[in-house]
């Protein structure tokens, strides 16, 4: 899921080449804004322009149907 909103932000803002995103769903540019957000125990999520851009689009429809 976190990688299917992360395409459309890459694909929005052309500039932005990693996107850093909490456990609560929230996207963040910069590292460090990232790990502020985090609870004890939690990490965060990188994800990069390439590996977001690879998520397939969803299918609409399953066998034509």
């Amino acid at each position: 899921m976190n990688k299917e909103i992360a395409k459309e932000i890459f694909e929005e803002f052309e500039h932005i080449d990693v996107l850093y995103c909490n456990p609560r769903g929230e996207f963040f540019t910069k590292q460090n804004l990232a790990e502020n957000s985090l609870q004890e125990g939690e990490k965060f999520e990188t994800i990069t322009r390439e590996e977001a851009l690879l998520v397939p689009k969803e299918e609409t429809t399953k066998n034509g149907q």
